[in-house]
């Protein structure tokens, strides 16, 4: 289960975390800033007891997935300022997106594709697949999810 935590932005906030992930009985994988990669599920009351134990330190444990996003993005820069030994060969936007896996937006695609609007490329895409970006990305999402739901047998 991952977890992610506003405010972990260096080494002692992850000794913290990791000390007070150790003291609820918790198995973590990874600590890095912001994550938390944790074997077993989280109860109800773990994940309350968590929270207050890092609020005392100035952390927050984030559920919203915006708020998620944007301590990711921050964590990125964090780690490039501080830790990343070259210089970037790429625009800085490529880096995040390609540091955070984040799909490009549809007005991104259009302009890479060189249509002339967003609309035109949705149109074509509808044309050709019979679905709409939109309804094409929640099936996509969907199927992630199911995938992981299978049981093997």
């Amino acid at each position: 289960m991952k977890l992610y935590i506003k405010n972990m932005v260096c080494i002692r906030c992850k000794m913290i975390v990791k000390q007070e992930l150790t003291k609820l009985d918790l198995h973590y994988v990874i600590v890095e800033l912001g994550r938390v990669e944790l074997l077993e599920k989280i109860s109800d009351n773990k994940k309350n007891a968590l929270r207050i134990s890092l609020h005392d330190y100035g952390l927050e444990l984030l559920e919203d997935k915006r708020n998620v996003l944007i301590e990711k993005i921050k964590n990125v820069v964090i780690e490039y300022v501080h830790y990343a030994d070259e210089q970037l060969k790429t625009n800085f936007s490529d880096y995040l997106s390609e540091k955070l896996n984040h799909e490009l937006s549809l007005t991104e695609i259009s302009y890479k594709l060189n249509y002339c609007s967003v609309a035109h490329l949705s149109n074509q895409f509808k044309k050709i697949t019979g679905l709409s970006p939109s309804h094409f990305k929640k099936l996509k999402e969907n199927r992630r999810r199911g995938l992981g739901t299978l049981e093997i047998m």
